[in-house]
């Protein structure tokens, strides 16, 4: 009712202040009729509330695709925590933090049936060259290369893509961890990456602006009631 009320009149008449119940809403906001300390907790509520949750990092589905071949879908993005001066032809990933991953012997080095890639490394894009699956360990090779992983480096990828290898040669599950290169030399990210094997993909986090102010609307009526009872 109160944010009806103060957008009406800031519509109607450019001014919050134009209705009588408006001002009182103010005035009982700015003075001695809201708490400071209750003030300051709304607030902050409805502050992270509107912030929403972002988890940036590189996320990758794998999906049975029938036929013996799999989808692959890349999404996120992530900056380099510690880095060195490395360099490498792609993104790769090793055993220490994908064990279990997938049982393919040996490299394994296949090309896109189908779909489209995009990666970005320190402001430069990068075409998708293949995709090696060895035991524990899978690398996204790209072009043009070297890829550098100094500290501060971003990284991200996009894409959508059909491989010709059978969902059979992966572990079902989810699989995470912090650091990108081999065992021997690899570097920390800020967020990490995850891979989903044979999961749903999960939908986009939906902007939460009408459900949080939906919330927003209800505690201020709730404050306004409970105003109105003790007077």
């Amino acid at each position: 009712m109160y944010i009806y009320l103060i957008l009406k009149d800031y519509l109607l008449f450019g001014s919050i202040y134009a209705d009588t119940e408006s001002r009182n809403y103010i005035k009982w906001w700015t003075g001695t009729g809201m708490n400071t300390k209750f003030r300051f907790l709304f607030l902050f509520v409805a502050l992270t509330a509107f912030s929403g949750t972002t988890f940036a990092a590189l996320i990758l589905d794998i999906t049975d695709a029938g036929s013996s071949q799999t989808r692959w879908q890349f999404s996120g993005s992530d900056t380099i925590l510690s880095g060195n001066s490395s360099t490498r032809n792609g993104y790769w990933f090793d055993e220490n933090n994908t064990t279990g991953f997938n049982t393919i012997v040996g490299a394994s080095c296949i090309s896109a049936v189908s779909g489209t890639f995009s990666g970005t490394s320190n402001g430069i894009s990068r075409s998708l060259s293949d995709i090696c699956v060895e035991t524990g360990r899978i690398g996204i090779r790209v072009s043009p290369t070297p890829i550098g992983f100094a500290t501060g480096s971003e990284l991200s990828w996009i894409g959508d893509l059909v491989m010709n290898v059978s969902i059979t040669n992966f572990a079902v599950g989810v699989f995470t961890g912090t650091t990108i290169g081999t065992s021997s030399d690899f570097q920390t990210m800020t967020q990490g990456f995850e891979f989903r094997v044979g999961q749903s993909r999960p939908d986009p986090d939906p902007v939460p602006v009408p459900a949080t102010l939906a919330l927003f609307g209800l505690g201020l009526a709730g404050l306004g009631w409970s105003r109105r009872k003790k007077a």
